[in-house]
Parts: C-alpha cells; sequence; structure tokens
C-alpha cells in the first residue's frame, strides 16, 4: 500500500473499511489526524511518553482541538506512564489540554499495567489504531473496528480509574 499523507486518502469513520497497514511514523500520524478529524464525540489515547515524532503534531493537534471544540459533551483522554520527556520538551497536547481543560485531559498511569502491550487510539465507537510496542515504527488502523473500540476502550477506562493527574504537568502562571 502507497504512503497515504493526505486525510482525503483515509476512508471515513465509521463506514465498511479494511485495516490498514501503517509502516512510518509519518503514516501513523496522518491517520490518527484523519481519525480523529472526523471525530464527534470521544478520543481515548494511551501512549506511554506521547511519542512527539507521532503525536506532538500540528495536525493532529488541530484535529484534536476540532474534536475538542464540536461539541460541550466531546471527551478527549490521554493515559501516559511517563510524562518527563512531554516536559522537558514541551508538547503541542500538553498545551492544547492548559486551554481546554474541560474537554482534554492528560492522566498519569501510576501502576504499570501487563495488559497494555500497544499504545492505541480510540475515536467514538469504532475508530482503533494500534501501534505494537515492538514495531515502532509500525502499526495498523481500522475506521469501523466497534469490537475491537469496545474492548480496547472498557480497558483504557478501566486504567483511567487507576490514574491519576500529574502535577508537574499542570500551567504555573507567575
Amino acid at each position: 500500500m502507497a504512503e497515504q499523507t493526505n486525510n482525503t486518502d483515509w476512508p471515513s469513520l465509521g463506514d465498511k473499511s479494511e485495516r490498514i497497514v501503517l509502516t512510518s511514523p509519518r503514516q501513523i500520524t496522518d491517520c490518527a489526524s484523519a481519525m480523529v478529524s472526523q471525530g464527534h464525540r470521544s478520543m481515548r489515547l494511551y501512549s506511554p511518553d506521547l511519542e512527539h515524532e507521532i503525536y506532538d503534531d500540528p495536525m493532529f493537534a488541530s484535529a484534536v482541538s476540532r474534536l475538542a471544540r464540536v461539541s460541550r459533551n466531546s471527551d478527549i483522554r490521554i493515559l501516559i506512564e511517563d510524562s518527563r520527556n512531554v516536559i522537558q520538551r514541551g508538547h503541542c497536547l500538553l498545551d492544547l489540554s492548559r486551554k481546554l481543560s474541560s474537554t482534554l485531559s492528560i492522566r498519569l498511569l501510576t501502576q504499570t499495567s501487563e495488559e497494555l502491550t500497544d499504545s492505541f487510539l480510540l475515536v467514538d465507537d469504532c475508530g482503533v489504531l494500534m501501534q505494537p510496542k515492538e514495531e515502532e515504527d509500525q502499526g495498523f488502523a481500522h475506521f469501523n473496528d466497534r469490537v475491537s473500540n469496545k474492548q480496547w476502550s472498557h480497558l483504557f477506562d478501566e486504567l483511567w480509574l487507576r490514574s491519576g493527574p500529574d502535577p508537574q504537568l499542570r500551567h504555573l502562571s507567575i
């Protein structure tokens, strides 16, 4: 499959589509941006350290911002394990979470979980993007996989309840 970099090349969220193999960080970013930009309600992202090469991207941040503003009921949750790189290097999603704190939340996983073998992005009740840990530059996406989305959402929500805010991620106004 040729590398897709234009949002118009991606399937529509919720439409029947095949599993898409993603072979580079740029392709993962572009796919994530396309999927989130089509969302109407929610986004769940688990990424150990919010990989800069994938998620610290203006196009992705713009898609997340649009989703956050599409409805007053929008719910965007990001779960990470380590905030050091995000704090040291800065991150567009951290900046966005400070601006949209009622809609976009970032939490720190307080306990590691053996169930988390992959980074993943879930959009609404059907979009799924997986990035296996052993394949750092590769992943796959499906724009309509309600079964997997439901299973991963359930795990995410359990971990969310066992996570907490990271005080180091708060913006300090001086």
